[in-house]
């Protein structure tokens, strides 16, 4: 007889997607238009003219309030409103009656909100790298800023989110763990 598990999941990741799905697509638009848009959008022309005042040390000096709350905000966001059916006396008892354990729903909501938060990070240093190539970028910032940027995101993002985490579960309040 075969498992019945497997349609469970399905539900699972849909859930998942439409309680933190919004986080996702407002990181990468948030992040889509201060960075790679930004740079693309730069007049190259006055920065030929002006010389050398607009090269970037690294992709964090383009529009950094912005990336920094994006840095911030994002990963809290996240863990609060992954973990908010704990909360919820009626879904909890509807997630905690799935033929799956508790141990199994905390790994999969975590790891799948950890997808939710890295994905847009991913995406837009692809659409940066493509952008680098094709729009002659390569005069404010190397393709080395490119993975720097994106591996410094990845880890304090990372760090945040599973802190939030950490204190969601030992407290259970949203507030707290906000």
């Amino acid at each position: 007889m075969p498992s019945k598990k497997p349609l469970y999941y399905k539900q699972l990741y849909l859930l998942i997607f439409r309680n933190v799905g919004w986080i996702g697509i407002l990181s990468f638009l948030v992040l889509f238009f201060a960075v790679p848009m930004h740079l693309v959008l730069l007049d190259k022309k006055d920065y030929r003219e002006w010389g050398n005042n607009l090269v970037f040390q690294q992709i964090f000096d383009v529009i950094p309030e912005i990336q920094m709350g994006v840095l911030l905000l994002i990963p809290i966001l996240l863990g609060i409103f992954l973990f908010r059916y704990i909360q919820n006396k009626a879904f909890s008892d509807l997630m905690h009656s799935l033929p799956v354990s508790r141990k199994f729903l905390f790994h999969f909501f975590t790891w799948n909100g950890f997808v939710v938060l890295i994905l847009p990070i991913v995406l837009n240093g692809l659409i940066l790298m493509a952008a680098y190539s094709l729009f002659d970028l390569e005069i404010f910032f190397s393709i080395k800023s490119i993975f720097s940027w994106m591996g410094i995101f990845i880890v304090y993002t990372s760090i945040i989110y599973f802190a939030c985490i950490f204190v969601g579960m030992l407290t259970g309040l949203s507030i707290t763990q906000g």
